[in-house]
Protein backbone atom coordinates (compact mmCIF):
# COMPACT_ATOMS: atom_id res chain seq x y z
CA UNK A 1 0.00 0.00 0.00
CA UNK A 2 2.58 2.42 0.96
CA UNK A 3 4.68 2.05 -3.09
CA UNK A 4 1.35 2.34 -4.10
CA UNK A 5 0.66 5.42 -2.40
CA UNK A 6 3.83 6.71 -3.43
CA UNK A 7 3.17 6.16 -6.84
CA UNK A 8 -0.33 7.89 -6.39
CA UNK A 9 1.38 11.17 -4.82
CA UNK A 10 3.68 11.12 -7.68
CA UNK A 11 0.63 10.82 -10.53
CA UNK A 12 -0.79 13.99 -8.49
CA UNK A 13 2.42 16.08 -8.54
CA UNK A 14 2.71 15.35 -12.34
CA UNK A 15 -0.99 15.50 -13.11
CA UNK A 16 -0.95 18.86 -11.03
CA UNK A 17 2.10 20.25 -13.15
CA UNK A 18 0.74 19.13 -16.84
CA UNK A 19 -2.18 21.03 -16.34
CA UNK A 20 -0.75 23.62 -14.01
CA UNK A 21 -3.00 23.64 -11.75
CA UNK A 22 -3.18 22.72 -7.69
CA UNK A 23 -3.45 18.95 -5.86
CA UNK A 24 -7.03 20.49 -4.74
CA UNK A 25 -8.32 20.18 -7.88
CA UNK A 26 -8.26 16.40 -8.22
CA UNK A 27 -9.70 15.75 -4.81
CA UNK A 28 -13.04 17.80 -5.89
CA UNK A 29 -15.09 17.83 -8.89
CA UNK A 30 -14.47 20.56 -11.34
CA UNK A 31 -12.69 21.98 -14.50
CA UNK A 32 -10.44 23.69 -15.14
CA UNK A 33 -9.28 26.81 -17.19
CA UNK A 34 -8.79 24.52 -20.48
CA UNK A 35 -12.47 22.53 -19.52
CA UNK A 36 -10.74 19.21 -18.26
CA UNK A 37 -11.46 17.72 -15.21
CA UNK A 38 -8.53 17.12 -13.40
CA UNK A 39 -10.09 14.28 -11.53
CA UNK A 40 -11.26 12.24 -14.08
CA UNK A 41 -7.67 12.96 -15.92
CA UNK A 42 -5.80 11.37 -12.76
CA UNK A 43 -8.25 8.64 -12.38
CA UNK A 44 -7.98 7.67 -16.18
CA UNK A 45 -4.39 7.52 -16.09
CA UNK A 46 -4.59 5.60 -12.86
CA UNK A 47 -6.76 2.83 -14.22
CA UNK A 48 -6.02 2.66 -17.59
CA UNK A 49 -2.17 3.59 -17.91
CA UNK A 50 -1.08 2.67 -14.28
CA UNK A 51 -3.25 0.16 -13.94
CA UNK A 52 -3.59 0.89 -10.51
CA UNK A 53 -7.46 -0.73 -8.36
CA UNK A 54 -10.31 1.22 -7.84
CA UNK A 55 -9.96 -0.28 -4.12
CA UNK A 56 -6.54 1.77 -3.37
CA UNK A 57 -7.89 5.42 -5.33
CA UNK A 58 -10.76 5.08 -3.62
CA UNK A 59 -9.45 5.17 -0.52
CA UNK A 60 -6.60 7.19 -1.48
CA UNK A 61 -8.74 9.98 -2.83
CA UNK A 62 -11.49 9.35 -0.25
CA UNK A 63 -14.31 8.71 -2.83
CA UNK A 64 -17.37 5.99 -2.48
CA UNK A 65 -17.29 4.47 -5.93
CA UNK A 66 -15.90 5.28 -9.79
CA UNK A 67 -18.00 5.29 -12.53
CA UNK A 68 -15.44 3.54 -14.75
CA UNK A 69 -17.97 3.76 -17.74
CA UNK A 70 -17.81 7.45 -17.85
CA UNK A 71 -13.86 7.42 -17.94
CA UNK A 72 -14.15 4.43 -20.62
CA UNK A 73 -16.66 6.82 -22.73
CA UNK A 74 -14.46 10.03 -22.28
CA UNK A 75 -11.54 7.45 -23.58
CA UNK A 76 -13.55 6.59 -26.57
CA UNK A 77 -14.85 9.74 -27.96
CA UNK A 78 -14.14 10.66 -31.26
CA UNK A 79 -11.78 13.78 -31.95
CA UNK A 80 -10.49 13.22 -28.25
CA UNK A 81 -7.18 12.98 -28.73
CA UNK A 82 -5.63 15.44 -26.90
CA UNK A 83 -7.29 13.52 -23.56
CA UNK A 84 -6.15 10.39 -24.38
CA UNK A 85 -2.34 12.12 -25.05
CA UNK A 86 -2.77 13.65 -21.92
CA UNK A 87 -2.70 10.53 -19.92
CA UNK A 88 0.08 8.95 -22.16
CA UNK A 89 1.80 11.57 -21.08
CA UNK A 90 1.49 11.71 -17.63
CA UNK A 91 1.62 7.89 -17.65
CA UNK A 92 5.40 8.24 -18.76
CA UNK A 93 6.33 10.77 -16.56
CA UNK A 94 4.63 9.13 -13.70
CA UNK A 95 6.28 5.67 -14.17
CA UNK A 96 9.53 7.20 -14.81
CA UNK A 97 9.49 8.41 -12.06
CA UNK A 98 10.66 12.28 -12.98
CA UNK A 99 10.82 14.84 -10.36
CA UNK A 100 9.52 17.81 -10.01
CA UNK A 101 11.82 20.54 -9.29
CA UNK A 102 11.08 24.36 -7.94
CA UNK A 103 13.84 27.05 -8.34
CA UNK A 104 14.28 29.82 -5.45
CA UNK A 105 16.67 32.60 -5.58
CA UNK A 106 16.78 36.65 -4.36
CA UNK A 107 14.55 38.48 -6.83
CA UNK A 108 13.99 41.65 -5.02
CA UNK A 109 16.60 44.67 -5.62
CA UNK A 110 17.66 43.23 -8.94
CA UNK A 111 16.71 44.33 -12.37
CA UNK A 112 13.89 41.64 -14.15
CA UNK A 113 16.22 40.57 -17.00
CA UNK A 114 18.96 39.60 -14.48
CA UNK A 115 16.63 37.58 -12.39
CA UNK A 116 15.12 36.37 -15.78
CA UNK A 117 18.52 35.26 -16.99
CA UNK A 118 19.59 33.59 -13.98
CA UNK A 119 16.30 31.66 -13.24
CA UNK A 120 16.02 30.24 -16.97
CA UNK A 121 20.23 29.77 -16.60
CA UNK A 122 18.84 27.50 -13.98
CA UNK A 123 15.98 26.22 -15.34
CA UNK A 124 17.41 24.95 -18.73
CA UNK A 125 20.59 23.15 -16.84
CA UNK A 126 17.54 21.16 -14.62
CA UNK A 127 15.45 20.37 -17.44
CA UNK A 128 18.93 18.82 -19.02
CA UNK A 129 19.37 16.61 -15.86
CA UNK A 130 15.62 15.25 -16.02
CA UNK A 131 13.49 17.18 -14.24
CA UNK A 132 10.34 18.93 -14.39
CA UNK A 133 11.19 22.44 -13.42
CA UNK A 134 8.71 25.35 -11.43
CA UNK A 135 10.48 28.99 -12.56
CA UNK A 136 8.52 31.41 -10.46
CA UNK A 137 9.58 33.74 -13.11
CA UNK A 138 7.52 32.64 -15.43
CA UNK A 139 4.40 32.51 -12.85
CA UNK A 140 4.41 35.75 -11.29
CA UNK A 141 3.94 39.16 -13.39
CA UNK A 142 6.79 41.32 -13.31
CA UNK A 143 4.48 44.34 -11.32
CA UNK A 144 4.18 41.82 -8.43
CA UNK A 145 5.38 42.90 -4.79
CA UNK A 146 6.39 40.35 -2.24
CA UNK A 147 3.23 39.70 -0.52
CA UNK A 148 1.59 38.66 -4.10
CA UNK A 149 4.51 36.82 -5.54
CA UNK A 150 4.38 34.51 -2.20
CA UNK A 151 1.16 34.23 -2.58
CA UNK A 152 1.22 32.90 -6.53
CA UNK A 153 4.40 30.81 -5.38
CA UNK A 154 3.82 29.28 -2.02
CA UNK A 155 1.26 26.46 -3.03
CA UNK A 156 3.47 24.98 -6.20
CA UNK A 157 5.86 23.69 -3.82
CA UNK A 158 3.44 21.08 -2.93
CA UNK A 159 3.76 19.32 -6.00
CA UNK A 160 7.46 19.45 -6.02
CA UNK A 161 9.64 16.79 -5.32
CA UNK A 162 12.82 18.48 -4.75
CA UNK A 163 14.23 22.36 -4.29
CA UNK A 164 16.94 23.98 -5.79
CA UNK A 165 18.52 26.96 -3.89
CA UNK A 166 20.48 29.93 -6.36
CA UNK A 167 23.43 31.08 -4.93
CA UNK A 168 22.07 34.02 -3.43
CA UNK A 169 19.46 32.62 -1.79
CA UNK A 170 20.20 33.81 1.05
CA UNK A 171 19.70 37.07 0.64
CA UNK A 172 15.98 36.56 -0.23
CA UNK A 173 13.42 36.78 2.25
CA UNK A 174 11.34 34.61 0.17
CA UNK A 175 13.58 32.09 -0.48
CA UNK A 176 14.71 31.62 2.96
CA UNK A 177 10.15 31.08 3.25
CA UNK A 178 10.51 28.33 0.71
CA UNK A 179 13.52 26.67 2.29
CA UNK A 180 11.51 26.54 4.98
CA UNK A 181 8.54 25.47 3.67
CA UNK A 182 10.46 22.98 1.77
CA UNK A 183 12.07 21.37 4.74
CA UNK A 184 8.94 20.98 6.76
CA UNK A 185 6.87 19.21 3.82
CA UNK A 186 9.97 16.91 3.38
CA UNK A 187 11.62 18.15 0.11
CA UNK A 188 14.76 17.56 -0.99
CA UNK A 189 16.96 20.55 -1.34
CA UNK A 190 20.73 20.90 -2.70
CA UNK A 191 22.23 24.10 -4.07
CA UNK A 192 22.37 24.73 -7.82
CA UNK A 193 26.09 25.14 -8.05
CA UNK A 194 26.52 21.89 -5.91
CA UNK A 195 24.66 20.22 -8.65
CA UNK A 196 26.94 21.77 -11.18
CA UNK A 197 30.14 20.79 -9.90
CA UNK A 198 28.54 17.16 -9.21
CA UNK A 199 27.83 16.93 -12.59
CA UNK A 200 31.14 18.16 -14.23
CA UNK A 201 32.63 15.82 -11.94
CA UNK A 202 30.32 12.89 -12.64
CA UNK A 203 31.40 13.98 -16.72
CA UNK A 204 34.88 13.85 -16.26
CA UNK A 205 35.09 10.45 -14.77
CA UNK A 206 33.12 9.56 -17.70
CA UNK A 207 35.42 10.83 -20.23
CA UNK A 208 38.65 9.14 -18.45
CA UNK A 209 36.59 6.01 -18.45
CA UNK A 210 36.37 6.29 -22.08
CA UNK A 211 39.89 7.56 -22.57
CA UNK A 212 41.32 4.11 -21.00
CA UNK A 213 39.00 2.18 -22.85
CA UNK A 214 40.08 3.40 -25.97
CA UNK A 215 43.66 3.21 -24.75
CA UNK A 216 43.18 -0.43 -23.73
CA UNK A 217 41.45 -1.53 -26.94
CA UNK A 218 44.33 0.25 -29.27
Amino acid sequence: MIAKNKTLIKLMQITSYVLTTLPGQIFKRSLNSNGINPRDLFLSTAIFELKISQHELLDFLGLKGINISKLKKKMREVGNDSWLKLIQKIGLLARADVGVIYIAGRVSGLSYDEVKAKFQYAEDFLKEMGYLVINPVELVPMTANWELAMRILLPYLSICDTLCLLPDWKESKGAVLEYELAKTLGLSVFELDSLITKNKGEASNAVGASEETCVAGS
